[in-house]
């Protein structure tokens, strides 16, 4: 088993600071969700971690997702004396096969749904400003989840990751309206066998009235028949995890994710 350390572009043009995230060659990242290894053995992992970043002084952060539970967090900072290794978490990649039969339709809390009340998927750019709000609302991500980074450095993060996917990073955006108004969104990343959510959000307003669920449905309705779907929450998100279950997701495989900052880095 070999670690490799991937550059993360956007991660260091936004922090400020050179990003990597530890893949597993060939990456996992790459592989059909269906033929991820089924078992990994912790020494390795470990061996392959140490070497991989024995010698990253050109690295401040890495980012990394292992299986949950398989390494102890001690464990690994004894194999890393050069790097600071930060708990994040689990999190939950929850699987919808596809589908011919669909979903059923939404019952919303409300019973008067506004004849305005829609789902719109843009295969191209979406006006993001009404989302920004949101960034400050995503606390079971790893930025606001990491302790050296500031509540407002994270929402800026997200601010700027909901408009690169708005405008285009994303291959299609939904937008939900309620009462006329936008009011939830899901950026989409399309594969031949599988649709993978990023950012799904529904503003603070909107909540508890089904938006969340008509965004997923609409997905689902669009791409589901010859597509699965993959999004992934922290684990301790559960009104996310409701969510994905009340469409007929399940959870498939459950990660620790982690920080590694180098100490040798000025930062």
């Amino acid at each position: 088993m070999n670690a490799i350390l991937t550059p993360l572009p956007w991660d260091s043009a936004q922090l400020g600071l050179p990003c990597s995230r530890l893949d597993w060659e060939p990456p996992v990242q790459a592989r059909p969700h269906d033929t991820w290894p089924d078992e990994w053995l912790p020494d390795e992992l470990l061996t392959a971690m140490a070497t991989a970043l024995h010698d990253a002084a050109h690295t401040a952060l890495v980012v990394g997702k292992l299986p949950a539970g398989l390494c102890e967090p001690s464990a690994m900072q004894a194999v890393l004396p050069g790097w600071r290794v930060q708990m994040l978490g689990v999190e939950v990649v929850h699987h919808r096969p596809a589908s011919a039969s669909g979903v059923r339709g939404t019952r919303d809390a409300r019973g008067d749904r506004d004849d305005r009340d829609d789902v719109t998927l843009y295969a191209g750019t979406a006006d993001p400003t009404p989302f920004l709000p949101l960034a400050w609302d995503m606390l079971y991500s790893r930025y606001h989840l990491d302790p050296e980074i500031s509540t407002t450095r994270a929402a800026a993060l997200w601010e700027a990751s909901i408009t690169d996917h708005c405008q285009g990073f994303a291959q299609e955006t939904a937008v939900a309206t309620l009462g006329g108004r936008p009011a939830g969104i899901a950026t989409l990343h399309l594969d031949p066998e599988t649709v993978r959510l990023h950012i799904v959000g529904v503003l603070a307003w909107a909540r508890g009235q089904g938006v969340g669920r008509r965004l997923l449905e609409a997905v689902i309705a669009r791409h589901g028949h010859q597509r699965s779907l993959l999004v992934e929450a922290h684990a301790e998100n559960r009104a996310a995890a409701a969510l994905y279950g009340a469409v007929g997701c399940r959870p498939l495989r459950r990660y620790d994710v982690l920080h590694f900052r180098n100490l040798t880095f000025t930062m």
